[in-house]
C-alpha cells in the first residue's frame, strides 16, 4: 500500500509539472499578444483642395502702349513703303526707328534677336524689330508695357494651370478706332537749333538732343511727302534751309517720348512732317491760366497761330490724362507708328476669359484645353494672333487686348 501511495504520488508530481509548462506556455503565448500589422497612416485616395481662382485685371489705357521708359513706340518701322512714297526709308533713322534695344529678361512676342521687320530692316544682334508686318498686318513686337504685362500672364498660366483657375478683364472700351500717330518735340525759348556733327553732340543745359526728322531730306525723290513737307519748312524763313537738310541733331526743350509725358499726338494729318509756331492762345502759361474745374471739363486746349506747311498740322491741342499740353515758341510733330482712341468705361469691366479650370485632376490633356482659351499650347508661352493676351495690330477687328482707353486706373 505504500509503495502504491509513492507511485500516485509521483504519478500525480509528473502530471502537475506537464499541466504547470502547459499553462506557463499559454500565458507566454498570451503576454506576446496577436502578430503586429503596419497600416499606413496616408490615405490611399487623398481629397483635392479646390483650386485658386486669379482674375487678372489689364490696365488698357493708350499710355501702356509706351515702353518702360516712356516711349510710345508701336508701329514705329512699319509705315507704309510704297515706291513711290518711301515714307519708313525716310524716317527709319528718326521718328519711326525699326529696331529696340531688348531690355534684360523680356522676350519679343513674335521676332527675336537679329529678326526682320518684313519691311526691309534687319535688326542688329540684341535688338529686335518694334513693328512685324506680315500679310499687310502690322504686329506690335516692342517692349511696351502692355506687352510685358501679357508675357508676365502668359507664363503665369503656363506654370501654374494645372494649380490654379485664371480669368481676364479688361477695362470696357467701344468705338475702337485706330490712329496714325505723330512724336512731337518742343523747343527751347526762341525755336530750334540744329547741330551738323557726325556724333551726338552734348546738349546745351535744360534741353535734349533728339533725330532731325527733315536730316538729308534732299536726298529724296521731289514727290516724296517727307521731301515735300521739309522742303516747305527749310525754305521758310523760320530755318536756315541748310540746317534743317545737313544736320542730323535737333535740340528740342522737351519729347513726347520723355517718362513724364508719355504720349504721341493721335491724328490724321495730310503730311509726315509739321511744324506749328507763332502766337500762342492763351499766351499765359495754361498750368497757371486754367483750372483743375477746366481740365475735368474737357475744357483745357492750347493753339498755335500759324503752321508749315499751311494748314496741314496739329495747330490746337489738349492735354494728356497727366494734364501735359504742348507750350513753347515751336511744336515739331513726326510721324512714327498707330494707336486707338475709343470711348471708355470709368466703371465697368470685359470679361475677355472668363474663369478657366484645367480641373480638380488635372491631366495634360487638360491642361491644354484650359490654355486653349487664351491662345496657348502647353509648353509655349506664344500666344495665337487674335486671341486676349497676342500682341496689339493696327486693325481694329481683331481680338487681342488694344491700349485704347484714356485712362485705366488699377489699384
Amino acid at each position: 500500500m505504500t509503495i502504491s501511495r509513492t507511485r500516485s504520488s509521483r504519478a500525480a508530481s509528473r502530471r502537475l509539472v506537464a499541466f504547470t509548462f502547459a499553462f506557463l506556455l499559454a500565458g507566454a503565448a498570451e503576454a506576446s499578444g496577436p502578430p503586429v500589422i503596419t497600416i499606413s497612416q496616408t490615405p490611399l485616395t487623398t481629397p483635392i483642395a479646390a483650386h485658386p481662382q486669379v482674375l487678372f485685371a489689364i490696365g488698357n489705357s493708350e499710355s501702356t502702349d509706351g515702353d518702360v521708359s516712356g516711349a510710345i513706340l508701336t508701329g514705329a518701322g512699319g509705315l507704309s513703303d510704297a515706291s513711290s512714297n518711301n515714307l519708313e526709308s525716310a524716317l527709319s533713322a528718326s521718328s519711326s526707328q525699326p529696331c529696340y534695344v531688348i531690355p534684360s529678361g523680356f522676350t519679343p512676342p513674335l521676332v527675336g534677336s537679329g529678326g526682320s521687320n518684313s519691311n526691309g530692316t534687319t535688326c542688329p544682334s540684341g535688338s529686335a524689330p518694334i513693328t512685324v508686318v506680315s500679310g499687310g498686318v502690322e504686329y506690335d513686337n516692342s517692349a511696351s508695357r502692355l506687352n510685358v504685362a501679357k508675357g508676365g500672364i502668359a507664363q503665369i498660366l503656363q506654370t501654374y494651370m494645372s494649380v490654379a483657375d485664371f480669368g481676364l478683364e479688361q477695362y470696357a472700351l467701344s468705338s475702337i478706332t485706330e490712329y496714325p500717330t505723330w512724336v512731337y518735340y518742343m523747343s527751347p525759348n526762341g525755336g530750334f537749333t540744329f547741330s551738323t556733327l557726325t556724333t551726338q553732340p552734348t546738349a546745351p543745359a535744360g534741353e535734349e538732343v533728339v533725330n532731325n526728322p527733315c536730316y538729308n531730306y534732299k536726298s529724296l525723290s521731289s514727290s516724296n511727302t517727307v521731301y515735300t513737307s521739309c522742303n516747305t519748312i527749310s525754305t521758310n524763313s523760320l530755318f536756315s534751309s541748310d540746317n534743317v537738310n545737313t544736320s542730323p541733331w535737333m535740340f528740342v526743350a522737351n519729347s513726347s517720348d520723355d517718362p513724364s509725358i508719355n504720349d504721341v499726338l493721335y491724328a490724321t494729318l495730310s503730311v509726315p512732317v509739321c511744324v506749328v509756331y507763332g502766337s500762342l492762345s492763351p499766351s499765359s502759361n495754361p498750368y497757371t491760366y486754367f483750372t483743375l474745374a477746366n481740365y475735368e471739363a474737357n475744357g483745357v486746349t492750347e493753339t498755335y497761330a500759324s503752321d508749315l506747311p499751311s494748314g496741314t498740322c496739329a495747330r490746337e491741342t489738349g492735354p494728356t490724362n497727366a494734364g501735359f499740353v504742348p507750350f513753347s515758341t515751336q511744336t515739331l510733330y513726326s510721324q512714327r507708328g498707330f494707336g486707338y482712341i475709343s470711348s471708355q468705361s470709368d466703371s465697368t469691366g470685359t470679361v475677355t476669359v472668363p474663369i478657366t479650370t484645367a480641373g480638380s485632376v488635372p491631366t495634360a490633356a487638360t491642361v491644354t484645353t484650359a490654355l486653349s482659351a487664351f491662345g496657348m499650347t502647353l509648353g509655349s508661352t506664344t500666344v495665337t494672333a487674335g486671341y486676349a493676351l497676342a500682341p496689339e495690330t493696327n486693325s481694329a477687328s481683331t481680338g487681342e487686348i488694344k491700349a485704347g482707353g484714356e485712362q485705366s486706373p488699377l489699384a
